[in-house]
């Protein structure tokens, strides 16, 4: 990440708790070569993954003005307009659940888990 950015993450001055949209849009302001991404990020606290948005810059790099909110970030899954959306959370493990979800059902997340509750059910 160039160091502008990393300067600019360092010295922003509001709250950036749950505030992934607002200081994403803020920091695009003063970089309008960033991009926005909306999509989820999967934090290492409990491993779940949770709704949020960061920026992209010109080389495909993450910018994530809002990052510090949590202990550290395992990974990004950026949904673009295209792409299945998430539909709920999965009754089994706690996932999210999108719309071309293998398990052929809005209450898994994966045939594992939609037998797991089904299993459960008998």
């Amino acid at each position: 990440m160039k160091s502008e950015y990393q300067k600019w993450i360092q010295k922003y001055p509001g709250d950036i708790f749950r505030k992934c949209k607002e200081v994403s849009i803020e920091m695009q302001g003063v970089f309008p070569e960033l991009r926005i991404a909306k999509g989820l990020v999967q934090i290492i606290e409990n491993s779940q993954w949770y709704q949020h948005q960061w920026l992209v810059d010109l080389e495909g790099a993450i910018v994530d003005p809002t990052a510090n909110q949590w202990v550290g970030i395992i990974g990004y899954r950026e949904i673009k307009e295209e792409d299945p959306k998430p539909i709920g959370k999965c009754m089994n493990c706690g996932g999210w659940v999108f719309s071309d979800t293998k398990s052929g059902t809005s209450m898994a997340c994966s045939p594992e888990c939609y037998n797991t509750i089904v299993n459960d059910m008998f």
